[in-house]
């Protein structure tokens, strides 16, 4: 898990802010490097480190992706946006599941975007510039 360092907090910095909710370790580092000259990327392995993060930092975070399936069933996982939905813009919300089925099911909990992961780099970059 990590967290926003002083230099990158909206106040004094001016690098974009993800949190990605994946449990996939290599993805994580994979998007970090990939977005670092757009965004800062923050990650959660968990859902219960999802929310201490969204909790500690969601007034600085721009962009949310969110994975269908983390260490569990997606049933957890729409919980946890319908729970933060009230909380953060859905159109800042992306669901990222390769599973076609978890996203529109992600979506109709409070996601207003969703893609397969091959394409979350770009997707992101693309709400990054809006």
């Amino acid at each position: 898990m990590f967290y926003i360092k002083k230099s990158y907090r909206k106040k004094g910095g001016a690098m974009k802010i993800v949190l990605v909710v994946e449990d996939y370790i290599a993805l994580h580092k994979l998007w970090r490097k990939m977005l670092s000259d757009k965004a800062f990327v923050i990650g959660a392995e968990t859902l219960a480190q999802a929310e201490e993060l969204f909790k500690r930092h969601k007034h600085e975070i721009d962009i949310m992706a969110i994975d269908g399936e983390v260490h569990g069933s997606v049933n957890n996982t729409v919980a946890f946006v319908k729970k933060i939905a009230s909380q953060f813009p859905s159109s800042k919300m992306l669901a990222i599941s390769g599973d076609t089925e978890n996203n529109r099911l992600l979506v109709k909990a409070g996601c207003e975007h969703s893609v397969i992961k091959q394409e979350v780099v770009g997707k992101i970059r693309e709400l990054l510039s809006k």
